[in-house]
């Protein structure tokens, strides 16, 4: 639409210069020429000029373009009859003027509607012909009489004439018939394009993989939505840049490598890099980078000539969640391992413990013994006590058996855990213990007693850790999503204000047999995450030297209808 009135617009102006041009010039050619009066040439000269700006406001206001076209035709042709018929009549030479109006009709109507102005100026022609031959309209000029009767060659210019209406008419029609469908085409064209190119950036945008090209310049051409999440760099920040420009803060090898294959035109079917997040964070990234070729361009690579390519296509995963699987099906192998062998530590080593110790404690009571002798058996008791706890540990870490799941509050859980380490004959009075609930009572299902060992375990570590003062805080948050079975992982965060773990060893802490305690197995906290993994949980360790630390739990919440709480214990 708005191009329709542009384009009325131009025909505006042109009718101003074009309408100037020529009737100035009949003007100067009818200069000195006393027969013919030169005021109606003046009257329609500036009734040309006056039109013109009523037209403009005319089609800024909203008017339809193809009613002032026709209007503005129309008028047209009545102004150019009234110059033929003060220039000589039929035989004057500005007979020629109906030739633009049907030629700038056509601009804007089809075929048909063209030679319907062609016929309005034969009509008005011939008629203005007509009624000056029959004396109805007398000749104004003192010039030879129009109207001739010497033979059919007198009237020769007049066929002619409308013979050069008709077939401006026709051409200008079927020019304007074929421009409209080539216009049409375009535009279908243009939309199909423009959905292409839409279809193809949603695509694009919507794989979870990140996706950059290069130019055959070297520039960033496209970087999808994912490309930013991973490495953390928006998009107007990256397109249009060099790599080494966009991505060497982030990512120097990714830079790297795809200037290389661009340049080198080498693809690189798969590597390995590394990259750093805003946060310092390091991560790997996996990388695969294609050549992006002309369609007629060799299909051997080894023929590929640097003018055929016109850039290369990126891809790229973090790899952090591979990484994660890969190391937990390793520890599920090592679990199958161990927990194969442990059938055999059982029988193997617990029942000679049992006759070790009972033995000793019979020899005990029987020999009456004291001094040395009492000391050497209390110790082997007290060995033989330790160690199978450590088999007992040990069994616990590898076995994968049923659990006894049920709808565990959270709040109640962690209530006697504190209860029950605060009853500990050796629990340090200077230490104080602090439950912290964001909302109301939260619940999991889960085995209650295995969460209550992982709770057990971190908290006696945490005191541990602290000696003879300070503070465990437990805080627990996460809320639930009213109307779901299933509610966002709500977290269980024990923080100490010990001493802390140096950085390098926070990795380490759940790994099974390390341990900075003297005398310990190494194995709770890796039953812990154990324990918590097969809950479909989370666990991790926040910590840095001398800020003391926190362990995070995460476990999958549940959300309960206030109907569905009669029977379940909760304490507040």
């Amino acid at each position: 639409m708005e191009e329709t009135r542009d384009q009325f617009r131009r025909l505006l102006l042109m009718r101003v210069l074009i309408g100037t041009a020529l009737l100035g010039t009949g003007l100067l050619i009818l200069h000195g020429n006393t027969s013919t009066p030169l005021f109606p040439f003046v009257v329609v000269l500036c009734g040309t000029i006056v039109v013109t700006p009523l037209f403009w406001t005319a089609i800024g206001s909203g008017s339809s373009a193809a009613t002032l076209v026709a209007v503005l035709t129309t008028l047209d042709i009545l102004m150019e009859t009234v110059i033929v018929h003060y220039t000589g009549g039929a035989y004057s030479q500005f007979a020629l003027l109906y030739l633009l109006s049907i030629a700038s009709a056509s601009a804007f109507f089809q075929l048909r509607d063209t030679l319907a102005f062609a016929t309005v100026a034969t009509v008005s022609y011939l008629g203005l012909f007509l009624l000056r031959g029959s004396g109805l309209l007398p000749p104004l000029t003192a010039g030879p009489v129009t109207w001739r009767l010497n033979g059919w060659l007198g009237h020769l210019p007049i066929f002619l004439n409308v013979l050069a209406f008709y077939l401006i008419a026709l051409v200008s029609g079927h020019l304007s018939v074929r421009v409209e469908r080539k216009r049409r085409l375009l535009e279908t064209t243009a939309e199909e394009l423009r959905e292409a190119r839409l279809d193809t950036d949603q695509i694009l945008q919507s794989i979870s993989s990140g996706l950059l090209t290069l130019a055959a310049d070297g520039r960033v051409a496209h970087f999808n939505r994912a490309g930013e999440q991973i490495l953390r760099i928006g998009t107007d920040s990256a397109v249009g840049r060099f790599p080494r420009e966009a991505f060497a803060a982030s990512c120097p090898d990714l830079a790297g490598l795809l200037e290389r294959a661009l340049e080198r035109r080498e693809p690189l079917l798969r590597a390995e890099i590394g990259a750093k997040r805003s946060d310092g964070t390091d991560f790997p990234l996996g990388l695969s980078i294609s050549l992006l070729t002309r369609p007629e361009a060799p299909q051997d690579r080894a023929d590929v000539r640097a003018e055929d390519i016109r850039g290369i296509v990126a891809i790229f995963q973090d790899l952090t969640d591979s990484r994660r699987m890969e190391e937990d099906l390793r520890r599920a192998d090592r679990l199958a391992a161990i927990g194969e062998l442990s059938a055999g530590i059982a029988h193997e080593i617990r029942n000679p413990l049992a006759s070790i110790s009972g033995a000793a404690q019979i020899l005990g009571a029987e020999l009456k013994t004291s001094g040395e002798e009492e000391r050497l058996l209390r110790l082997v008791v007290r060995e033989a006590e330790r160690l199978n706890r450590f088999v007992g540990d040990f069994l616990a870490f590898a076995r994968s058996g049923p659990r006894r799941v049920s709808l565990v509050p959270i709040s109640k859980l962690l209530h006697d855990v504190k209860w029950l380490i605060l009853s500990q004959p050796t629990f340090p009075r200077g230490i104080a213990i602090d439950l912290a609930f964001e909302r109301g009572d939260q619940y999991v299902e889960a085995d209650e007693e295995e969460i209550k060992r992982v709770f057990i375990n971190i908290a006696q570590n945490a005191i541990e850790a602290m000696g003879t003062t300070g503070r465990l805080t437990v805080e627990v948050s996460g809320a639930p999503v009213a109307g779901e079975g299933r509610s966002d992982l709500v977290a269980i965060v024990f923080r100490d204000t010990g001493p802390g773990i140096e950085q390098a060893e926070v990795k380490n802490v759940f790994k099974p047999f390390v341990t900075r305690k003297k005398g310990g197995t190494g194995l709770g906290l890796a039953i812990a995450q154990k324990i918590v993994a097969e809950h479909r949980g989370e666990i991790r360790c926040e910590s840095a030297a001398g800020k003391g630390a926190a362990f995070i739990v995460r476990l999958p919440g549940v959300v309960v209808p206030e109907e569905s709480l009669v029977g379940i214990g909760t304490e507040q």
